[in-house]
């Protein structure tokens, strides 16, 4: 994300209540969102209501995945920013391939095309840089970090639990593990849990949870999810384990008896009864691939029973990490092996759990990565800020 620091608004400070009457301050409340094809050469503009002053604009780009934006493309942009700096509004801006939740499917083929296209929409940003306050690039995956995308690696989260396991004298090698979710994170981290030696054996989607005592049959899940786009309940009819059951509703896969669980479906889906009932069945590690999957109230749990926590924040920046490795692969007109990427990302996993379990112990709270990450994190910020002359 873009933010425009050259722009100062001066606003009065006005109750922020809901209603359909004009609000006292049009800089706060309501905005409306208009979308925008570039291929189209000639866009309906419009303003819907003339007292807002921010307006969310979303250009659809999806149109260019497999070359540069055309010239009448960026001539279309720049119509729609002039449009609306003519009627004096300021302007939030998301440019997506995507708009429909097909993330994978919309991505352009090469990463060079999207390093490219930001080349491209930065010149005419520039023109109106002014009017700008931000722009949202929602260039990979769908709607930023909620879907997926083949620019992002899936194993971060496993690096982090291992060396958070390694730190305190365990591993994977013949562990249980439980692992919510079946999209990219979760079968990714099936296959890299399994690779570390550890036995996977639940996996879920929005309807339910798989359960097989003998191991999931990842290839079976792959052709379920990956290539069919199937439920996750087909599992039980065509894996050859003759154990595996299938069970409705989410929440109960983390009664399953295990090690180590690793949520990666969504926000919020380990929550105070949940994490008592891994604690009861000899749970020690609880490492996260999802956006904030447990509760506060779940991890003051972990941390009453001295479970191993690693926090999202942690485990997810893994994916912002070999996001910068593409880059710098593009930029410097390499490529590297699969090997060489997952060695880089390696070695910055470890990194960033020994920033974590360093600052954790530095102020006296050793064994909470979650403070750690916290602690390390402003403490990177503070430098930065410092370095900038900012404070």
């Amino acid at each position: 994300m873009i933010t425009n620091l050259n722009i100062v608004k001066k606003f009065h400070k006005a109750p922020l209540v809901e209603a359909l009457k004009k609000v006292e301050n049009p800089g706060t409340g309501w905005y409306h969102l208009y979308t925008f094809d570039a291929t189209c050469a000639d866009p309906v503009l419009y303003v819907a209501y003339e007292e807002e002053e921010i307006v969310l604009l979303l250009i659809d780009i999806g149109g260019f995945r497999g070359k540069e934006l055309s010239t009448e493309a960026l001539l279309s942009i720049r119509q729609i920013f002039y449009f609306f700096k003519e009627k004096k509004k300021d302007m939030i801006v998301r440019f997506a391939y995507d708009t429909e939740g097909k993330g994978m499917e919309k991505e352009p083929e090469s990463g060079r095309i999207v390093l490219e296209h930001i080349r491209q929409l930065g010149t005419v940003i520039r023109e109106y840089q002014s009017w700008i306050l931000v722009v949202q690039g929602l260039l990979v995956g769908s709607w930023g970090e909620m879907h997926d995308s083949k620019y992002l690696t899936k194993k971060w989260l496993i690096r982090l639990a291992e060396e958070m396991l390694k730190a305190n004298g365990k591993s994977f090698k013949d562990q249980t593990v439980v692992i919510s979710g079946s999209g990219n994170v979760a079968i990714y981290a099936t296959k890299k849990a399994t690779e570390f030696g550890a036995k996977v054996v639940a996996l879920s989607d929005s309807n339910g949870y798989i359960y097989d005592p003998d191991g999931i049959d990842l290839p079976v899940v792959q052709q379920i999810k990956e290539v069919e786009r199937g439920r996750i309940k087909e599992y039980v009819d065509r894996t050859s384990h003759k154990n595996a059951t299938y069970t409705e509703g989410c929440s109960g896969i983390w009664s399953i008896k295990c090690d180590i669980a690793l949520p990666c479906a969504t926000q919020n889906e380990i929550d105070a009864d949940s994490a008592k009932k891994l604690a009861a069945n000899g749970c020690y590690a609880v490492s996260e691939g999802a956006n904030m999957p447990s509760t506060p109230e779940a991890i003051d749990v972990y941390f009453e029973n001295k479970m191993l926590y690693g926090p999202a924040k942690a485990a997810n920046a893994g994916g912002v990490a070999t996001s910068g490795l593409e880059m710098s692969q593009n930029s410097e007109r390499l490529s590297w092996t699969f090997e060489e990427v997952d060695a880089k990302l390696h070695g910055i996993m470890k990194e960033i759990f020994k920033s974590c379990d360093e600052a954790a112990k530095e102020f006296g709270m050793e064994g909470n990565y979650m403070a750690g990450a916290n602690i390390a994190g402003f403490l990177k910020v503070a430098e930065a800020m410092k370095a900038q002359g900012c404070v």
